[in-house]
């Protein structure tokens, strides 16, 4: 593991040890979780500057579950198709409440200005990317998982929805179709196919011209 991984890895530690130790408290506030969790107030406090933040992550745990779920399960069907329902899943979490989804972002953001060198988000996204693409050829791997966090996450369905007017299907499936298209990329870099990839061709979509604002 190289020194920067290993001290990402460490801060995931920390927060998991954070939020897990709010997780038993029945109204945590940072300095609670930060003496139970172990974790010195200054630090705690730079993961979860406002009791907001803190809530938010907490609250996270049960809104992503499904999407847990489905990265848990043994798969055995091609990259393409778990992309696919990856992305399905995240689709219809941000569709059920979208509310949260931007309150969650919008903490995230507040936490970036307040501390810009500080951790921002746990980062999920990667884990379940990582799940994802577990059978792919580490040749492609890094580059692969790195293209997929512009597509596979709540963020880039609501920049389609603001930026180009698109409704919550229509952006599913251009997301859809941009995840075949990033994994396509990969295969032909390859000049081989991937033995989990499918070869039939990126999800096709229909959309009307957005008019949300720039």
């Amino acid at each position: 593991m190289s020194q920067a991984s290993g001290r990402q890895a460490q801060k995931a530690r920390t927060r998991a040890a954070i939020v897990a130790a709010a997780r038993t408290l029945e109204q945590p506030s940072v300095e609670q979780a930060a003496d139970l969790a172990g974790v010195s107030r200054a630090t705690a406090y730079r993961y979860f500057p406002t009791q907001e933040s803190l809530k938010v992550e907490i609250d996270g745990e049960a809104f992503w579950a499904g999407v847990e779920k489905l990265v848990a399960r043994r798969h055995s069907s091609p990259v393409e198709e778990r992309l696919d329902a990856l992305i399905d899943a995240i689709s219809e979490a941000v569709a059920r409440d979208e509310r949260h989804v931007r309150a969650a972002l919008s903490v995230y953001h507040d936490t970036w200005l307040r501390d810009p060198g500080g951790p921002v988000r746990q980062g999920r996204r990667m884990r379940w990317i990582d799940a994802t693409l577990s059978e792919t050829p580490p040749a492609v791997r890094e580059r692969l998982r790195l293209g997929l966090a512009l597509i596979a996450g709540p963020d880039p369905v609501l920049m389609l929805k603001d930026v180009a007017g698109l409704d919550d299907s229509e952006a599913n499936g251009v997301l859809k179709w941009a995840a075949a298209a990033r994994s396509s990329a990969a295969a032909a870099h390859l000049r081989t196919p991937f033995a989990s990839l499918s070869s039939s061709p990126a999800t096709s979509f229909s959309m009307s011209t957005g008019s949300g604002p720039a």
